[in-house]
């Protein structure tokens, strides 16, 4: 029996970010045994952050958590778009659709 691992991603969650080295380290680890994919998960719009000084708390808690030496930047944030941000994703699985497999 195969095993297969499915990795549910936001692509501007910082959560998601974090995890990537994570990632890489279980798909070398387990290369050739385990079956590795990837797909969009979008958050509800209640979810994203609506000010840059909001999206700064998330990224100052995660980077917290994940002991970053570094802060991610809010810098990207339009507030005016009302918690929506698909375009991100949508590039993601435009990028399946050519035939790109990897993340």
């Amino acid at each position: 029996m195969r095993v297969k691992v499915t990795y549910y991603l936001e692509v501007i969650s910082s959560w998601c970010y974090w995890v990537e080295p994570i990632w890489a380290e279980l798909k070398r680890r387990y290369d050739g045994r385990v079956e590795f994919e990837w797909k969009i998960a979008l958050m509800r719009r209640a979810d994203h952050p609506v000010t840059r000084e909001q999206c700064d708390w998330f990224y100052r808690r995660s980077g917290m958590v994940m002991n970053s030496p570094f802060r991610l930047s809010s810098a990207w944030l339009e507030p005016y778009r009302d918690g929506l941000f698909p375009a991100a994703s949508y590039v993601a699985e435009a990028g399946k659709d050519f035939g790109i497999t990897g993340d």
